[in-house]
C-alpha cells in the first residue's frame, strides 16, 4: 500500500508538471512557410505554376519554389526544417534539388525569430522546347513533391509544381545547295536544298549566355518540331513564263536542326523544253516563301523566316532542222535565300518529254 501511494503521487507530479499554469497558452506544434517565399501554402488542389529562366542555377536565397519549417508555439522552439520528398531528381527537362534557408515565418508567429526552412528548387536544363503539355505560357515541365515535417504532429504538404520557360524560335535558317535532281519530272532542271535553323529568337528567350544559353546557343535542339511553308507570291519575268507551285507544305526538323529537301526549279519537260521550243526563253520566276514553326508547347504555327527564291531558264539552243527529236539544250539556274546553285546544262528531247509531240520545235 505504501508503494502504491508513492507511485500515485509520482504520477500526479508528472501530470501537473506537463500542464500549463493558469492563464498560459498550451504549447502546440505548428508549421509555417518562409516569409516572402515565391510560393506560400499550396492551394486546395496543391497545384502551383511558376515561370523560370532557362539554365539559371537557382539562387538559394531567392529562387526557392517553397520552404517550410516546424516549430513549437508559443515558446517558438524550432522542431526542425524537415525535408522534401520526390520520386526523381531529374525531370522531363530539368533538375530538382533541395536545401535549407534561414528566415522568419510568413504567418506572423514569433516575430523576429529566425528559423531554418527546408527549401526546394528547380533548374531548367534542356536546350529544347520539349513540353509535357500544350501551353501558351511556353514549354512546360511538371513534378510533384511533398514536404515531410520532422515530427508527426503536423501534416505533410504535397505540391504539384508546373514550371514554364519562354518558347525559343529560330532567328532564321541557312540554305545549302546539294545537287540538281536527276529524277523525273525534274531531269536536272530543279536544284535541291537543305536548310539548317539558326538559334535563337526572340532575344533573351533562351536565357543568358553566362548560364550556357543566349541568342547564339549552338546546343539548342529544334529536332522534332513541325514546319509549315507557304508560297505567298510568285512573280514571272513575263506572263508566258508563269510557273505553278504548291501553295504550302509541311515537314519536321531533323537531327542537327536540319530540314529538307526544298526544290527550286522546273519540271524539265514543261519548263525548259517548252520554253525553248516555243522561243519564249529566257524565262524566270521569283517567289516569296514564308516559313513557320510549331513547338510541342504551341497550338499553332509562328513565322520565323521569309525568304526569296527563284530560277531561270536561259535561252539555250534548239537542235538543227528538222529536229524531229525536238532536242533543246541550255543552262538552268537556281537560288534559295543566300544559297546559289551552279548553273546546270539541261538537255531535253521528245523521247524524254512526250508532251513535245504537240509543240513545234525548230530553229
Amino acid at each position: 500500500m505504501i508503494h502504491f501511494a508513492r507511485a500515485a503521487l509520482a504520477l500526479a507530479a508528472a501530470l501537473t508538471f506537463s500542464l500549463p499554469s493558469f492563464g498560459q497558452t498550451p504549447s502546440t506544434h505548428r508549421m509555417g512557410t518562409l516569409a516572402h517565399a515565391p510560393v506560400a501554402a499550396p492551394p486546395p488542389d496543391g497545384s502551383v505554376t511558376r515561370a523560370v529562366q532557362r539554365y539559371k542555377t537557382p539562387d538559394p536565397n531567392k529562387d526557392w519554389l517553397a520552404a517550410w519549417t516546424e516549430y513549437t508555439y508559443p515558446d517558438c522552439t524550432p522542431d526542425g526544417p524537415g525535408q522534401w520528398s520526390y520520386s526523381n531528381a531529374t525531370t522531363n527537362t530539368g533538375q530538382i534539388s533541395q536545401g535549407t534557408i534561414q528566415g522568419t515565418l510568413a504567418n506572423g508567429d514569433c516575430p523576429g525569430k529566425t528559423f531554418t526552412f527546408a527549401s526546394i528548387y528547380y533548374k531548367w536544363t534542356a536546350h529544347n522546347n520539349h513540353s509535357v503539355m500544350v501551353n501558351a505560357a511556353g514549354p512546360t515541365d511538371r513534378f510533384t513533391a511533398t514536404w515531410i515535417p520532422p515530427t508527426n504532429d503536423v501534416s505533410q504538404e504535397k505540391y504539384t509544381f508546373t514550371l514554364t520557360v519562354p518558347v525559343v524560335r529560330p532567328k532564321g535558317e541557312y540554305a545549302h545547295f546539294t545537287n540538281w535532281d536527276p529524277a523525273a519530272p525534274y531531269l536536272g532542271a530543279t536544284a535541291v536544298y537543305w536548310m539548317t535553323l539558326k538559334c535563337c529568337a526572340p532575344s533573351g528567350a533562351n536565357g543568358a549566355a553566362g548560364d550556357g544559353g543566349g541568342d547564339s546557343d549552338s546546343k539548342f535542339d529544334f529536332s522534332g518540331e513541325q514546319l509549315e511553308e507557304e508560297i505567298t507570291a510568285v512573280t514571272p519575268n513575263k506572263p508566258e513564263c508563269a510557273a505553278g507551285w504548291p501553295p504550302e507544305g509541311h515537314t519536321s526538323v531533323g537531327a542537327g536542326n536540319k530540314w529538307g529537301v526544298d526544290h527550286v526549279g522546273w519540271n524539265a519537260c514543261a519548263g525548259p523544253a517548252v520554253a525553248r521550243c516555243a522561243k519564249i526563253a529566257p524565262c524566270s520566276f521569283t517567289f516569296t516563301q514564308e516559313m513557320r514553326i510549331r513547338s510541342p508547347a504551341d497550338s499553332g504555327y509562328t513565322k520565323y523566316s521569309t525568304n526569296t527564291q527563284g530560277s531561270t531558264i536561259e535561252a539555250g539552243t534548239i537542235g538543227p532542222a528538222p529536229n524531229t527529236n525536238k532536242v533543246t539544250q541550255g543552262n538552268v539556274t537556281s537560288y534559295r535565300g543566300g544559297a546559289v546553285a551552279p548553273p546546270n546544262n539541261v538537255t531535253t528531247n521528245l523521247a524524254m518529254c512526250p508532251n513535245l509531240a504537240a509543240v513545234k520545235c525548230t530553229p
